[in-house]
């Protein structure tokens, strides 16, 4: 009962009420990520860019949180390939001959952080996180999958997450030929302001790269996402673009006059974290640059509770990784909760209407509202369990009420 989506919501909820009360002035930001965007950038629409780390420097990232995502730095090389489900059995005995394909290979899901290369094998148990199963008596996460990784380096090594108990990932890697073998902990208690912690395959090195994830709103980066090939069905390919925090909703607006558009009330939000992506530019090979598309704007909803307006102007290309956009606050759109308590974690997400989902931590009661904000429905759970209402698909807050009085609001995508 634990795969997708666990949509972190530390400083508010999503409830909003309609258009902005006041507009603050243009701003026009600069990203730079050098030559051959060399740099990810982590960028904070109040406070700038918040923290520029090399791309290239890891392989392989593991999530802070329960549902325990595990990505691949496809971005910079790094790729992924299923070779079994009986790891212990298969370590000794490996052998990759006419496997590792492009067409077997595994990727990152490119609209949400928390469905990684490695859970791409999970089955519609729920249990099932691709790498691993949850056990419902134990809690602990049984790692077994053995997979072969190919490092940023180019080299290749076979992999095994043993298990993960009590915040720890216990990982065993080696090269293909066994040599270089290693067993290694994450502790992920050490990281607890991070979305992930990172691992570099070649040094063995865990890695904090990211700043506060309650602090950053965007991720200029380069990462794998579907692009159309012709007719048939879309590809995976490398692009260079911008992804979103996991907390945050975004719109795009074509055919707009970008200068002047403001109106919030009935934009197209979506949780996705590649809604900004890649396609906001194209290349004229007439000219041997990029450009920009013509009036269209993103709007993206960050706590608390505000929508920011962004119209990218110009791209660098390789040469530089210059990145240039406008960003506009166009206000407060709504009333949030007083949110005072620590993280939640809800699983599954997303639901099914009628169903049920599950938190970490006794809640006291739980009240849901449409994007709106607009309450839906109030109920008390049991211990830790939520009955979902038979409500519409779409994206959902939920304000949660611990019994110390303590509340924290997320969001839950409902599915028919």
């Amino acid at each position: 009962m634990m795969k997708q989506l666990i949509l972190h919501l530390v400083l508010a909820a999503a409830l909003w009420t309609g258009a902005a009360s006041r507009t603050a002035a243009q701003t026009n930001v600069r990203i730079e990520t050098g030559a051959g965007y060399a740099t990810d950038v982590y960028y904070s629409f109040t406070e700038g860019e918040l923290a520029r780390v090399p791309r290239a420097n890891w392989d392989l990232a593991f999530e802070i949180a329960v549902p325990s995502a595990v990505r691949i730095n496809s971005g910079a090389g790094t790729a992924a390939w299923l070779y079994s489900t009986d790891p212990a059995a298969d370590w000794e005995r490996l052998d990759t001959t006419g496997r590792l394909t492009p067409a077997t290979a595994l990727y990152n899901d490119p609209t949400t952080w928390q469905t990684g290369a490695l859970n791409r094998p999970a089955t519609n148990d729920p249990n099932d996180l691709g790498w691993g199963v949850y056990n419902l008596a134990t809690h602990v996460i049984g790692g077994n999958r053995l997979f072969v990784i190919k490092s940023v380096g180019g080299t290749f090594y076979k992999l095994w997450i043993r298990e993960r108990a009590n915040r720890r990932y216990q990982i065993r890697m080696a090269r293909l030929d066994g040599t270089q073998t290693r067993d290694l902990t994450l502790d992920t208690g050490a990281y607890p302001d991070r979305l992930f912690a990172y691992l570099n395959l070649e040094t063995g090195d865990i890695l904090d790269r990211e700043p506060d994830r309650r602090r950053w709103h965007l991720l200029f980066t380069q990462y794998t996402d579907l692009v159309a090939a012709g007719p048939g069905p879309r590809i995976p390919y490398g692009v260079t673009g911008v992804l979103t925090h996991p907390s945050l909703l975004t719109a795009q607006k074509d055919s707009i006059d970008v200068a002047t558009f403001r109106d919030t009330t009935n934009l197209p939000w979506n949780p996705d974290i590649n809604e900004i992506g890649y396609d906001w530019k194209r290349f004229d090979m007439a000219s041997n640059r990029f450009t920009v598309i013509a009036n269209r704007a993103y709007f993206v909803q960050n706590a608390p509770n505000s929508v920011w307006k962004v119209v990218f102007t110009a791209f660098g290309g390789s040469a530089d990784g210059v990145y240039e956009f406008t960003q506009q606050q166009l206000g407060n759109v709504g009333r949030s909760p007083v949110l005072n308590g620590p993280d939640v974690q809800l699983w599954p997400n997303p639901a099914s209407a009628g169903g049920r989902v599950f938190v970490d931590r006794p809640a006291a009661s739980v009240v849901w509202h449409d994007l709106t904000g607009r309450q839906l429905h109030r109920s008390t759970p049991v211990d830790k369990r939520i009955d979902v209402p038979q409500l519409p698909a779409g994206c959902y807050s939920l304000t949660i009420e611990l019994p110390t009085g303590e509340r924290t609001a997320l969001r839950l995508l409902v599915q028919p």
